[in-house]
């Protein structure tokens, strides 16, 4: 899994997409130094659903969450899939690097689950009662085990293109 190294008050801007071959893309064009290479942490769940993010290797920082393919979506309840009692952070998320030891692509094995509650999409990797932060981006929201590491992503996006998949 992803960890977070810190957390930045730098200025952000994101670029959402949604389309029908790849559902969702947030990109945070400002984290992004061009000249840089990206790293690439991609996880693929057993119902093929796929998650790539892209971290500039110079800034720490994400530049893009990429949702490839929506496949096998639960159904939650509101109790199930309500995040307003966790503690929440807004900034940058910086990423701890150091998983990718000189590689530039990590292919994961954590699985994920696919839900769908309360408007939200979520992508999780681990229960919900094991989250402790929240880390409030502009278009998507970050959620993090004690371990700082990310075990969920989720957006009220879902809404957008929820005819679509």
């Amino acid at each position: 899994m992803l960890k977070l190294q810190g957390i930045s008050q730098d200025e952000m801007k994101s670029y959402l997409e949604t389309d029908f071959y790849v559902p969702i893309t947030v990109e945070f064009p400002l984290n992004d130094i061009s000249s840089k290479e990206l790293f690439y942490y991609r996880v693929l769940n057993n119902k093929s659903s796929f998650i790539e993010v892209k971290v500039n290797s110079e800034s720490n920082k994400i530049f893009s969450i990429t949702v490839v393919s929506i496949n096998d979506i639960e159904y939650s309840s509101k109790e199930l899939t309500n995040v307003s009692d966790i503690p929440k952070s807004v900034g940058n998320p910086i990423i701890d690097v150091d998983i990718w030891n000189g590689k530039k692509i990590i292919d994961s094995k954590d699985d994920f689950k696919v839900m769908y509650g309360d408007n939200k999409l979520f992508l999780l990797l681990e229960r919900i009662e094991q989250i402790t932060q929240r880390l409030v981006l502009p278009n998507i929201e970050l959620l993090l085990n004690k371990g700082d590491e990310i075990v969920d992503i989720y957006s009220m996006i879902f809404r957008l293109i929820k005819g679509r998949t």
